[in-house]
């Protein structure tokens, strides 16, 4: 059952959460709700906001889920994976925030315009591949690949993808657990679930069989299934996609694409392969045309054409078994333009047969047909001036193409070898931890969390040592309990008892994938002695009552601030300076010192490894600064460009007979920078921290020889 404020959110526009307004609910699912909302902070820009939902609040399965997809989003950083905003807890229910995406799931277009033509698969699926190649690099698994976890984004009039949620994604190698799901979502996870998983090991073969299956689908508008369509035949992809999506789905994950670039180069050439103009379909596909194209423009039509073929009745998996067979006399279908209609009927007359010759009658004498004028003397025939003028222009051309092959054979081609410069970035920075603050990648602040466990009880009894009653002070004595007796127990109970509070906290703090803020303060809230000091009896039994408390920050909110810090160092050295996913390091955070509010400073140390990159304007700088340069005079100018690493160049002269001068003709110049495959490693500075940290006042301390009772 939902709580009053939950309903609240979904009824009322303008509700107000944290840092955002509501505007309106998108969706919700088995985990949590989405939100369109405006950022206050960030001049009311439209966000997506996924709120957990009100009833999980306290499940540590969906809290474990929740953090783990806002702590791998953390870290990617790709044109094709929706990026991480904010993230953090408000009255105890977890959110983290993205950009707004209007244009809905791969799984809502599927099912209202049905499937993809093979332009619009292209334009979808490659960028789809190179969103999980990256996250495979990074050693990530998404582990839940599907239409409804893939946006549709539109900018500039161009549909680009957004992968999303990484609820469940998990490191290589690592034993996995099923997905977190619920009632009613799992057949659409098991349908795209690679058979391996149920050994329960995380692969990148799992992320590879789904991509399969989502081709397969986007192709045909529907998941493999065994069942024909209504007229009793199995529809059939291309032979080239069949085979595509075959090695993408067997059962055998070592008989599947090895990586997701391995996939993408497979459908690249299937998709080459089905578009090229002069190929013909095997499938069941109209065929524009088989006569040749007589000129660029009709080449251009038939490509486009070619390209715009839609697969709507195309593709079961089960049917892919069977080979296509190619037709031995494909269909020709002749089309016409509006001209070829409106041209003007032409009448030939067929030639009348000659009479019939007589041998009683001689032949009719016909006369001589007149003889065509001679032409003016001292005019060349025309004939011949045409002639004479074709063949100069013939022996013109041809000498010219002659002449032209020489230079070819004999110009100079240079190929210009070079590695982009790297520079390594290391640095320490701190952050600060502050209590009742939310998150602030501008000014590096992350909240302070207060974390106590619950008030826990320790009862201990113990042989009395005091004497009470007695007469005159000292005589007829009584056998009684004595304040030292009470401290004395208290004294055995508290070392274990602390021990098992601290270890309580430490559990909790590490369920929330988050860092102590120094010691933890353990304070006596009760202690109950009976019978009390002073009271005779040969037994006293104390009763102590403990609560711990600690303060603690969020991995994922530290490791956004420390990413942002390292990308503005890198951005420092130049806008063409990326840093080299595989090279950054961020290491462990430090508390370094926390003053009396419980505002705690934490030092980071953090490095990457940054790369130039050539955009096209740095390229063709190049080449106008190289051409026509001595050899010399060309080394001495790529030294000095800021972007080169000096000691990789290489001049290779391919051709020609001159080897001491560069082309004049940039055309003959290829440059060729190489990527680094051995970047340097990254040094990174220790750190030392605190362990101390001061009481908590929330929680007050008592004394154990002022408070007894029954």
């Amino acid at each position: 059952m939902r709580e009053h404020n939950e309903l609240a959110m979904e009824e009322t526009s303008g509700t107000r959460f944290g840092n955002y307004e509501l505007v309106r609910r998108i969706d919700i699912g088995g985990m949590g709700e989405v939100y369109l909302a405006h950022q206050l902070t960030a001049f009311n820009r439209a966000v997506a906001i996924k709120i957990i939902r009100s009833d999980l609040v306290h499940d540590t399965t969906a809290r474990a889920r929740f953090l783990r997809e806002a702590e791998v989003s953390a870290h990617l950083k790709h044109d094709h994976i929706l990026p991480l905003f904010d993230f953090g807890e408000v009255e105890g229910r977890l959110y983290l925030v993205t950009p707004y995406i209007e244009g809905g799931t791969l799984a809502a277009r599927l099912k209202t315009s049905g499937p993809l033509s093979i332009a619009e698969t292209h334009i979808l699926f490659v960028p789809l591949v190179q969103a999980v190649a990256y996250i495979h690099r990074r050693g990530v698994v998404h582990r839940d690949l599907k239409p409804t976890n893939i946006m549709l984004d539109s900018e500039d009039g161009q549909v680009y993808i957004r992968l999303i949620d990484f609820g469940i994604a998990t490191l290589q190698g690592r034993t996995a657990s099923p997905p977190l799901t619920t009632a009613g979502h799992e057949i659409g996870t098991v349908a795209y679930m690679a058979p391996e998983r149920l050994s329960g090991i995380a692969a990148p073969s799992n992320d590879i069989f789904s991509l399969g299956v989502i081709l397969h689908q986007m192709l045909t508008g529907r998941l493999q299934t065994s069942t024909p369509s209504s007229d009793g035949v199995v529809p059939q992809l291309p032979e080239p996609l069949a085979q595509v999506v075959r090695q993408a789905i067997v059962n055998n994950p070592n008989e599947r694409y090895g990586t997701a670039e391995e996939l993408l180069k497979g459908f690249e050439q299937a998709y080459q392969q089905l578009t090229r103009p002069s190929s013909t379909s095997t499938s069941t596909l109209e065929v524009e045309s088989t006569l040749p194209a007589t000129n660029s423009a009709e080449q251009s039509r038939v490509r486009a054409r070619s390209e715009l073929v839609s697969l709507a009745h195309s593709g079961e998996l089960p049917a892919l078994a069977t080979q296509l067979q190619p037709q031995t006399h494909p269909p020709v279908h002749l089309s016409f333009a509006p001209e070829d209609y409106d041209a003007p009927t032409t009448t030939f007359q067929r030639p009348q047969p000659a009479p019939a010759l007589s041998n009683s009658r001689p032949p009719l004498l016909r006369p001589r047909p007149p003889k065509p004028p001679r032409a003016p003397r001292g005019r060349p025939n025309a004939l011949v001036l045409i002639i004479s003028i074709s063949t100069v222009l013939v022996l013109m051309a041809i000498a010219a193409i002659l002449y032209y092959g020489y230079l070819t054979v004999d110009a100079t081609n240079v190929t210009v070898n070079f590695s982009p410069r790297l520079q390594v970035v290391s640095q320490v920075i701190t952050l600060q931890a502050a209590p009742q603050h939310s998150l602030n990648l501008a000014q590096r602040i992350i909240p302070a969390r207060p974390l106590r466990s619950p008030v826990m009880n320790q009862t201990q009894t113990a042989a009395t040592t005091g004497q009470v009653n007695c007469i005159f002070g000292s005589l007829d004595c009584q056998q009684g309990v004595s304040q030292t007796d009470v401290n004395n127990l208290i004294t055995q109970m508290q070392p274990s008892f602390d021990q098992s509070i601290k270890q309580n906290l430490a559990a909790q703090i590490q369920a929330q994938h988050g860092t102590q803020l120094g010691s933890i303060n353990i304070a006596i809230t009760n202690t109950v002695v009976n019978p009390q000091v002073g009271q005779p009896g040969k037994t006293v039994t104390a009763t102590l009552s403990e609560q711990g408390s600690v303060g603690y920050f969020l991995n994922s909110e530290a490791t956004q601030i420390a990413t942002q810090s390292l990308t503005n160092a890198i951005v420092q050295l130049g806008p063409n300076y990326k840093e080299i996913d595989s090279t950054i390091r961020i290491g462990t955070f430090k508390l370094q010192s926390i003053d009396a509010a419980g505002v705690g400073t934490i030092a980071v140390s953090e490095g990457a490894v940054a790369r130039y990159q050539f955009t096209d304007a740095d390229n063709q700088a190049l080449l106008q600064g190289l051409k026509g340069k001595a050899l010399a005079v060309a080394q001495a100018f790529l030294q000095n460009q800021p972007g080169i690493d000096p000691t990789s160049i290489q001049i290779n002269f391919t051709s020609g007979s001159d080897r001491k001068n560069m082309p004049t003709d940039v055309t003959h110049i290829r440059l060729l920078p190489l990527d680094a495959s051995n970047p340097p490693s990254v040094p990174l500075t220790p750190l030392s921290g605190i362990t101390s940290t001061p009481i908590d006042p929330t929680i007050p301390t008592v004394t154990p020889t002022t408070n007894n009772g029954n």
